[in-house]
């Protein structure tokens, strides 16, 4: 006979077999895939999307600070336009400022974007030119505003962003890496009645090739007064395309083309641009 515990009789407990225990793994493991990968892919977007932002926020602080005239080097310098064939001669001296030099002006900046960073240079010119003010950076004979050794503003591309087209005026976006050239409008963008100056963007004759570490890029800026006809031609607007390093988008930001140097950003799928 057997006994009662508790006034009823003792029930052997059920469990799960070895094929539903897996089966149950493989669908909660399953369901767990999926939310990692929704939840990273949405982590991912977001990152590409604030990395673009900051890259804008950049762009606009530098166009801000050519507009006020900053030149963003710590060093003085001395500027000399003795030959009036040859860019003019800057060297590291103690005696005069930035901004006081009588024979220099701040001509603007010049923006490199390679694959991974964005390089500024600051940029100088000669104030006359025969005798007259020069009206524009091929007169001015425009040079990179920085004392030998010294390198340029470099700002990486954050959250694994990377350039991979470029275009001018809204032209077909060409692969490899392109530079732009902020530079001060010295004669069609002066305002007669309040003496202002309005600030024009200006490209790269289409010979220049921008591969090379940052010295070569300052050859390039340097050389651009040579090529006859061609130098610092005048540009609406310049198109960045950047690709995320984590998601299938991309995006375009465009520099000019609708309001001065105003800009403005168009995510897309895809990393071309299109």
């Amino acid at each position: 006979m057997h006994m009662k515990q508790g006034g009823r009789f003792a029930k052997k407990s059920a469990g799960f077999t070895i094929a539903e225990t897996m089966i149950v793994l493989a669908v909660s493991g399953g369901l767990f895939l999926i939310a990692a990968l929704y939840i990273g892919g949405k982590q991912a977007k977001t990152e590409f999307q604030v990395g673009v932002r900051d890259v804008q926020t950049r762009l606009q602080q530098i166009i801000a600070q050519t507009q006020s005239g900053y030149y963003g080097v710590q060093s003085t310098i001395g500027c000399s336009t003795t030959n009036p064939l040859t860019p003019p001669d800057l060297s590291i001296t103690s005696s005069a400022s930035l901004g006081t030099n009588g024979e220099c002006i701040f001509i603007g900046k010049a923006i490199v974007v390679d694959s991974t960073d964005i390089y500024v240079f600051p940029l100088a010119g000669a104030r006359q030119s025969a005798g007259e003010d020069t009206q524009d950076p091929v007169a001015a004979r425009a040079t990179v505003a920085l004392p030998a050794g010294r390198s340029p503003e470099k700002f990486p591309l954050p959250n694994g962003i990377t350039l991979v087209k470029s275009s001018y005026d809204n032209g077909s976006l060409v692969a490899g890496q392109r530079g732009f050239a902020i530079l001060t409008s010295m004669s069609k963008g002066a305002d007669s009645a309040t003496g202002s100056q309005t600030f024009d963007l200006f490209g790269f004759s289409p010979s220049s090739s921008f591969a090379g570490l940052p010295a070569g890029f300052r050859g390039i800026i340097n050389g651009e007064k040579q090529n006859a006809g061609l130098a610092y031609p005048s540009k609406n607007a310049v198109g960045l395309c950047l690709k995320s390093g984590g998601t299938d988008q991309s995006a375009l930001i465009t520099i000019g083309g609708v309001s001065g140097l105003a800009l403005r950003t168009d995510i897309k799928s895809g990393i071309s641009c299109n």
